[in-house]
């Protein structure tokens, strides 16, 4: 009893380790001074790149929805962004994201996680 008591308690800490809470993580850590705030917007950069390495058939887009995450509309990204593991698992922090693929290019990561930490805007 106290094995398995000790295993989900590290399992459950495990999991948290990569949640909301820890969004500032990712973005306190991170320079947006060379990435600017007019232009990272989701309608002029987040879109074509969660499009080209997230929402598309078969993974996040509206149809398939894997692992019941929709990234297809704005509202749906910016909640998985902030709210959600998508800085997480872009990090490979924790289910690493693209699955089965290299991870992002760092100044790709650094633009997601900028345009969150500037407030996520349209």
């Amino acid at each position: 009893m106290t094995k398995r008591f000790f295993a989900l308690l590290t399992m459950g800490l495990l999991m948290a380790a990569c949640n909301k809470d820890n969004t500032s993580s990712y973005t306190d850590n991170v320079d947006c001074s060379g990435i600017s705030t007019d232009q990272n917007t989701y309608t002029k950069a987040v879109k074509s790149i969660v499009d080209g390495s997230c929402a598309y058939s078969g993974c996040h887009d509206s149809k398939t929805a894997a692992e019941g995450i929709d990234l297809s509309t704005y509202s749906k990204v910016k909640d998985e962004f902030v709210n959600g593991d998508a800085l997480c698992t872009i990090y490979h922090d924790c289910k690493p994201m693209p699955q089965g693929s290299d991870k992002l290019e760092q100044d790709v990561i650094d633009q997601l996680t900028c345009w969150v930490k500037n407030g996520a805007v349209q």
